[in-house]
């Protein structure tokens, strides 16, 4: 009877998560922008929307890494602020260590709006 109930399951499951594309299963990347209002004061803090039990993060601007490490694609932090941000269009990228597969997220924009006095 197990047995029956869980190929009925499956036969109904399958065709609705093919249908979906596995988008029960869709994990994001989002990225908050904030500044300080001074040059170089912007920040882009990341976070994800699955249960990553150690999720780490990149940062790019026009497709290029500028941290953690610029121009090193390979490499991510398990830090989620980036500061020192000029003004930009940037996107996050994040994975999940455990699994290795990398989402990113939609463009983060960074404007500065004042002068600051440093």
């Amino acid at each position: 009877m197990k047995s029956k109930i869980t190929f009925v399951l499956m036969l109904v499951l399958v065709p609705v998560m093919h249908f979906m594309g596995n988008n029960a299963f869709a994990q994001t990347v989002n990225g908050v922008a904030s500044t300080t209002g001074c040059p170089n004061g912007g920040i882009v803090t990341a976070s994800n929307s699955a249960s990553w039990t150690t999720p780490q993060y990149q940062l790019l601007k026009s497709g290029v890494v500028v941290a953690p490490v610029p121009n090193d694609p390979n490499q991510f932090t398990n830090n989620p602020v980036f500061t020192g941000l000029a003004t930009g269009s940037y996107t996050v990228n994040g994975r999940d260590t455990n699994v290795g597969t990398i989402f990113s997220s939609t463009s983060i924009d960074i404007r500065h709006v004042k002068i600051c006095n440093q």
